[in-house]
């Protein structure tokens, strides 16, 4: 995102998923928010279809603090009332209605409208909302929809949900209007029916997965000096008929997207690998809330400002490990 983004918006926008559950029985609701936690989503979006959300998420905010919990489907005042009440974090509703914005407004907590349409956005745009839910996504238009309703309306954020899964989840993401997606696929209604948690964390963890597509990226070469750069980057391009890339008199060498032949290394006495992702910010969130760590000093930027590339502090058998934006 290069938009200026709250502190709450930043929280979405590195889970990238906010997953939607209607829970019918809150006693469930711990269980379910560790299994999601597990899976690398520490966040919900508890909609307000049942009876149980609001226990729900007290449960949830007075059990696992850390988690981040909102509540859905929010139609009335008197739902946002007791969305508060419980300790919801964030309103996120259906379509825009008026009165319960101004509610949330008035309560001083964040609400994320939906809007399907350009008069939708009109009306969001004059209450001094920037970020918005599409909805229903897929049914109004899907991506085609998003991307021409952004143009005119460049300075709004989005977060798509209804009839996103893991298929099409990165077609949303890849849009720079969207701020994160909303969604149930990682949620099974028959796999909180039967306290299928572990079913829960590994559909999440897929989930996660999906969005990221880490894969093994190159493979960083430490050659003895400048000379010995030049010359084993030669011969490995002569080898597997790869392309070399760099200056001829350096010492930092691609061959293919195999191989970078280098003199020094950030991390690792013995080289680096990369491992590439569609999301380099998400996955620096991801690892982070994982308890890893960045050497700050590593990361670089595209001339937009997102992230590109971030070096682990950790090394792995004499071996740097950086992500790599793909």
């Amino acid at each position: 995102m290069n938009k200026e983004l709250t502190a709450l918006e930043q929280k979405i926008y590195d889970m990238g998923i906010v997953p939607v559950v209607t829970i019918e029985d809150a006693a469930k609701a711990v269980k379910l928010a560790d299994a999601l936690s597990e899976g690398g989503l520490p966040c919900a979006e508890i909609t307000f279809r049942t009876a149980a959300a609001a226990d729900a998420i007290a449960a949830i905010r007075r059990e696992r603090p850390d988690m981040l919990v909102g509540a859905g489907t929010v139609l009335s005042v008197e739902q946002l009332e007791k969305a508060i009440d419980a300790g919801a974090q964030f309103i996120v509703t259906p379509g825009l209605n008026p009165v319960v914005v101004e509610a949330a407004q008035k309560a001083n907590i964040p609400i994320i409208p939906g809007c399907s349409r350009p008069s939708d956005l009109e009306i969001a745009y004059t209450m001094g909302l920037r970020t918005v839910k599409f909805f229903p996504a897929e049914a109004a238009g899907g991506t085609a929809m998003l991307k021409a309703m952004s143009a005119p309306y460049s300075m709004m954020r989005f977060m798509p949900t209804g009839g996103i899964d893991a298929g099409n989840l990165r077609q949303y993401l890849d849009l720079p209007c969207v701020l994160a997606c909303g969604g149930t696929f990682m949620i099974s209604k028959d796999a909180l029916k039967n306290d299928d948690y572990e079913g829960i964390r590994a559909a999440t963890e897929k989930a996660v997965q999906s969005m990221l597509n880490l894969k093994t990226g190159h493979v960083g070469l430490i050659c003895e000096d400048k000379a010995d750069c030049q010359q084993k980057s030669k011969e490995l391009a002569d080898i597997f008929g790869l392309t070399r890339k760099g200056d001829p008199n350096g010492d930092v060498f691609m061959v293919g997207d195999f191989f970078e032949m280098l003199v020094s290394n950030m991390k690792g006495d013995r080289g680096h690998l990369a491992i590439t992702s569609a999301d380099v910010p998400r996955a620096y969130a991801y690892f982070c809330r994982k308890g890893y760590t960045f050497a700050e000093e590593t990361i670089r930027y595209t001339e937009k400002g997102a992230m590109k590339s971030a070096y682990f502090n950790e090394t792995w058998c004499g071996f740097g490990l950086h992500l790599l934006q793909v």
